[in-house]
């Protein structure tokens, strides 16, 4: 018996367009404690947990100044900072929820004959929030939810998707990755599943094309299962390999 296909998604940048709003809330977080922007690069900031961003951030901080990062900003400041960095993400993100073109209708379409499941870098309460605000909260139950909270290492590590493959109940290899990002297409290719990049909210694609085997603008033309059918039938014979 020839096992089904998992589709496994992103959020931010993915079905919600929120990614727009990330160096914008590093720069309010670092200002409000008289730091500068660093100015990380995109595969720092897209689809990193908050943690991982404010350590980075206070590194580079550190290394343009000279001096070691606990100058900068004690260990357990650096958790603050975090958690500031997502308060104020959340202020932003759900004063108006924006879902990436067709996104919520694609994710049910799939769901009609495909295991789905949530992967974010997201803490558990803001996904939880935002697939409310996307209409999905139905459709992608909290066992099927790989948050922040779920995982010890981050994207781009393995263990976020080989989590979410394993809440589907199905090997990594038969689990397609939806991501936006550099970190996010990282974690599932280590992790071993198919991945397809999601470019509505990406500025720049070339550093994304060769870690994904497909690409897709946003979610208009996924809105059908037929639609479904036939990318899951294009991608059978190339991901089975």
């Amino acid at each position: 018996m020839v096992q089904p296909w998992g589709a496994l998604f992103d959020l931010d940048g993915t079905l919600m367009d929120s990614e727009r709003h990330s160096h914008a809330v590093i720069t309010r977080a670092l200002a409000a404690r008289g730091l500068p922007d660093p100015g990380l690069p995109d595969n720092k900031v897209f689809g990193c947990r908050w943690l991982d961003i404010a350590r980075d951030a206070v590194e580079a901080i550190a290394a343009a100044r000279g001096t070691p990062a606990e100058a900068v900003c004690a260990p357990a400041e650096v958790v603050t900072l975090a958690d500031h960095m997502a308060e104020i993400y959340v202020e932003v993100v759900f004063s108006e929820v924006i879902a990436v073109p067709g996104a919520p209708q694609a994710v049910r379409a799939a769901s009609s004959f495909l295991g789905v499941a949530l992967v974010t870098s997201s803490d558990r309460a803001y996904a939880d929030r935002a697939l409310i605000a996307l209409g999905l909260a139905d459709i992608i139950p909290v066992a099927r939810r790989v948050c922040a909270e779920d995982v010890r290492q981050g994207k781009p590590h393995p263990e976020p998707y080989l989590t979410g493959a394993a809440r589907l109940g199905l090997p990594a290899a038969r689990c397609v990755v939806f991501e936006d990002s550099a970190a996010g297409l990282r974690s599932g290719l280590a992790a071993g599943c198919p991945r397809v990049a999601v470019l509505h909210s990406v500025p720049d694609a070339g550093p994304l094309q060769p870690l994904c085997d497909a690409e897709i603008t946003d979610w208009s033309d996924l809105q059908t299962p037929e639609s479904w059918g036939a990318l899951m039938n294009w991608g059978a014979e190339r991901w089975s390999r």
